[in-house]
């Protein structure tokens, strides 16, 4: 069951978590981190709200955003090392590929296209 991040601290901790556990597991991901979640941020719907997946508990590694009235996933793919952002679901088409290679302007334009 998603939990909606709902608050700037929510959001804080949620993100803490993820560069986290990116410096543990998943480096390669880790330098493009903030710029993604700005990118996140900036280009959401407003009034709907970021959604983090959860397991046991706890939140996960998953993060849905609503943007341009469709809903995308964003979730870690260990066998490229890539954050991934798929249209609708987990197991949606993925429609950007995102890790430490990824410029500002590459991300920029896989926003703009969405």
């Amino acid at each position: 069951m998603p939990v909606q991040l709902n608050s700037v601290e929510q959001l804080h901790s949620y993100l803490k978590g993820i560069i986290k556990r990116a410096r543990h597991h998943a480096q390669e991901t880790e330098d493009i981190l903030l710029t993604l979640a700005g990118a996140v941020i900036l280009e959401k719907d407003d009034n709907t709200p970021l959604e983090a997946g959860s397991y046991r508990g706890n939140v996960a590694n998953v993060l849905w955003a609503t943007i341009h009235g469709q809903r995308y996933v964003f979730t870690y793919n260990s066998d490229d090392q890539q954050v991934v952002i798929k249209r609708g679901t987990t197991r949606g088409i993925a429609v950007g590929e995102f890790d430490n290679n990824t410029s500002t302007r590459q991300i920029i334009r896989i926003f703009r296209q969405l």
